[in-house]
């Protein structure tokens, strides 16, 4: 029992670990919008940079997942299962939306920024920003907005549930069932080694 309740909190903290690292894989990639702004209306570049953004993200727990469902394919104590995935990326993603929402309330009560060129009343704004960077203006085209910074509301917030979910569900579920639709390289490009920074 207790090693059951330890795989599942690995596998859903993984989950939490990718997602992190989408946040930072999505920043990191931000130097495409600025390009696609110069080249395209704001409303196209947003859209393109959404679709790049949410890739990302998706790529990294797809690998992630389907790493773990390999694993699980040997003999171990625990329960091994097809779903498995699909738990824990839900365990994953209420912990993720629980402590974003968390951040969110504290961050609009707490702190007050003031930006000399963006209208922004605290630092709201900021905190939604940067957690839900990978989804962020996947946000922006749900609310068919021309806006910079979107204004996410809690009830569009929720995409990040079912989303991971479901990723990280088929990651797993590939992984355990020996079916490779991204295949793992030998270990020398930069995702191979921060996904696989044990083995490479």
């Amino acid at each position: 029992m207790m090693d059951n309740l330890k795989n599942h909190a690995k596998c859903s903290f993984k989950v939490i670990y990718c997602y992190v690292l989408g946040i930072i894989l999505s920043w990191a990639a931000y130097p495409v919008l600025l390009l696609l702004l110069a080249v395209c209306p704001i409303n196209k570049s947003l859209a393109v940079y959404s679709v790049f953004a949410t890739l990302i993200f998706s790529i990294v727990l797809y690998i992630s997942m389907h790493e773990i469902g390999e694993q699980d394919r040997k003999p171990y104590r625990w329960a091994v299962y097809k779903g498995k995935g699909f738990v824990c990326g839900a365990i994953a993603s209420v912990v993720i939306t629980l402590v974003g929402f968390g951040l969110i309330l504290a961050a609009d009560s707490i702190f007050y920024v003031q930006h000399p060129y963006l209208d922004i009343a605290n630092i709201n704004s900021y905190m939604k920003l940067i957690i839900y960077m990978p989804f962020f203006w996947f946000f922006e085209i749900i609310e068919n907005s021309e806006r910079l910074i979107p204004n996410i509301s809690y009830l569009t917030a929720l995409i990040v549930i079912p989303f991971s979910v479901i990723v990280s569900g088929i990651g797993y579920w590939t992984g355990i069932s020996g079916i490779n639709i991204i295949k793992k390289k030998d270990g020398t490009d930069i995702i191979s080694k921060i996904l696989y920074k044990d083995e490479v």
